[in-house]
């Protein structure tokens, strides 16, 4: 019954991303597009933005869908039939796991359902890329470290770091936790030889792993530093990737990139961090002090300690990358996933445990009321589960609504590159494979080497865009070679550029706010109706070379 929960909870999300041939997750967009080249090496020609996203991809992760692309598989179609298996594997591991924490079906059972909710109410499993694959792999490495298997627990290890390195990071302390002992109310390390051979042949294979991972990301420069964050427009208030300005408990435990619990379940319409029943993982640790009062605590395993160092684990690398922002990427990304799998199984066996102490006070005379709470809980249950599928799908899927500009770019030349400040930059990669200039999503900010560039061309298109001096513009497409300028119709008023994503690039962004309240018209505007190749909707794309001949054309008019 978990392992069909898992699968029916995935429906909503597969029937939205099957449901026409322009939909992708959000997140593939930026990590699946560029892999179009394993079925077209010509693809993306040039382009710093896909050679960053590929040099940084973890190998594994690359691999997987290079030989699916040799298979015939697209990878944009893979990234949509993974979720379905990763949930199972998560299922099945999240249940023999909390089978083993206590020995009891409905543990395991309501443990392994939390976590399949957990699963498809986050945008993570979804999306096909590197983190989809944390929560299975975290499963399945506790639950071969609860059976002191080593070489599974070496495999484990093995697939994290060429998949998901952020998760190694933690599974490598959380197997390092394990050799610390309390003895006589001291801590001491063990003296177990197995359990220290494990370890050191964990954190070695963990080592190994990191190190060329790390000189593959190092080459784009060093990692952005807190004190370097707080003077770019991105890291604050609207931007980008916002990180500061956030209130005390926003910061340290519910944003998505700085919280330690970071809300990332879609639930009731809003974001939260944990499920209500996950929350009661919270209380484990009271009735696991109560056996006198929770009798089915006495049935709970030592394995239960693996949730605790998973906690530990995670909390120290989460103040770590606090303490060293952003050397060690994004803190939320040490402490998100782990403890995603240590409420979901915590909350499941508290739930139990707490289920277990009412039935046990009910006299089995009263048999009458055993069977109307036997059916109450049953019922509830019942609505729990069925509640899941009146919300909206979480897995953050983008439909696009421009076909015909996905048909024209695609029918242009490999090489062809498309200069827009249009959030529609983001499409374009994934569903016509052809490169943009500089894109929203794609303009990541913490790696100064590639995001520098990035910054430059967004400017430098911010300002072309809206010189009235052809001339300005003119120069634009010298320089960037730009093949295809797409524009919003209403991108010239005041408003737009008001937008977050273009309000970032302040003060620039302001004095061209300024210029259009005071009536300016740039010259891209001008050239509109006399450069247009296609209209569609909202959208207007017009040709590099007859935006660059506005000069010209200026020029003669005046004379």
């Amino acid at each position: 019954m978990a392992l069909a929960l898992s699968v029916l909870y995935g429906l909503p999300d597969l029937r939205v991303a099957f449901s026409g041939p322009y939909v992708a997750q959000n997140d593939a967009r930026q990590h699946v597009f560029w892999m179009q080249r394993f079925r077209d090496p010509s693809l993306f020609p040039g382009d710093d933005v896909a050679d960053y996203f590929q040099a940084v991809a973890p190998p594994g992760y690359s691999l997987l869908y290079r030989t699916a692309a040799a298979a015939g598989i697209e990878p944009l179609l893979l990234c949509k039939i993974l979720p379905l298996p990763l949930a199972l594997v998560a299922a099945w591991y999240s249940f023999a796991l909390a089978a083993r924490i206590l020995p009891h079906p409905a543990a395991a059972f309501l443990s392994s359902l939390l976590v399949s909710q957990a699963n498809w109410l986050t945008d993570d499993l979804p999306s096909g890329t590197p983190h989809a694959f944390a929560v299975p792999l975290l499963a399945a490495f506790l639950y071969y470290l609860s059976r002191r298997s080593r070489v599974s627990v070496l495999v484990c290890l093995l697939l994290q770091g060429l998949i998901y390195p952020h998760i190694l990071l933690v599974s490598g302390v959380t197997l390092a936790l394990g050799l610390v002992r309390l003895e006589d109310g001291r801590l001491r390390i063990t003296r177990d030889r197995g359990d220290l051979s494990l370890c050191l042949e964990g954190l070695a294979l963990a080592v190994a792993l990191l190190l060329p991972y790390h000189h593959a990301t190092s080459r784009f420069g060093p990692a952005v530093t807190a004190d370097q964050a707080r003077s770019l427009p991105e890291f604050l208030q609207g931007g980008r990737a916002q990180f500061f300005e956030r209130t005390p408990e926003e910061f340290w435990v519910s944003d998505r990139r700085s919280g330690f619990l970071a809300k990332f379940f879609w639930s009731g319409g809003t974001f939260v961090y944990a499920s209500v029943p996950m929350r009661a993982g919270f209380l484990l640790p009271l009735l696991l002090a109560a056996p006198r009062l929770f009798p089915l605590a006495s049935s709970v395993t030592p394995a239960v300690g693996l949730l605790g160092r998973l906690a530990l684990a995670s909390l120290g690398l989460f103040l770590s990358a606090h303490a060293l922002l952003f050397r060690l990427h994004l803190p939320s990304r040490y402490s998100m996933y782990s403890m995603r799998v240590v409420l979901a199984l915590a909350g499941g066996i508290a739930l139990v445990i707490v289920a277990d102490a009412v039935w046990r006070r009910i006299p089995r005379t009263r048999r009458a009321l055993r069977g109307a709470l036997a059916g109450a809980a049953a019922l509830g249950l019942a609505i729990y589960v069925a509640i899941f599928f009146v919300q909206e799908p979480a897995g953050y899927y983008l439909v696009g609504k421009y076909p015909a500009v996905y048909r024209f770019f695609a029918a242009q030349p490999v090489g062809a590159r498309i200069a827009t400040l249009s959030l529609e930059a983001d499409n374009l990669p994934v569903f016509s494979r052809r490169s943009v200039l500089v894109g929203r999503l794609n303009a990541v900010p913490y790696q100064l080497g590639y995001y520098r560039p990035v910054r430059e061309r967004a400017l430098a298109l911010l300002s072309a865009e809206y010189a009235e001096d052809p001339a300005e513009l003119a120069a634009f497409v010298r320089r960037y070679r730009p093949d295809f300028f797409l524009v919003e119709s209403d991108a010239f008023a005041a408003p737009w550029v008001r937008q977050a994503w273009i309000r970032q690039f302040h003060p620039l962004s302001d004095q061209i706010v300024a210029r259009l309240e005071s009536g300016s018209v740039p010259a891209l505007a001008r050239a509109l109706e006399r450069c247009a190749l296609l209209h569609e909707r909202n959208l207007v794309v017009l040709g590099a070379d007859c935006v660059a001949g506005a000069e010209n054309e200026s020029g003669r008019g005046a004379s």
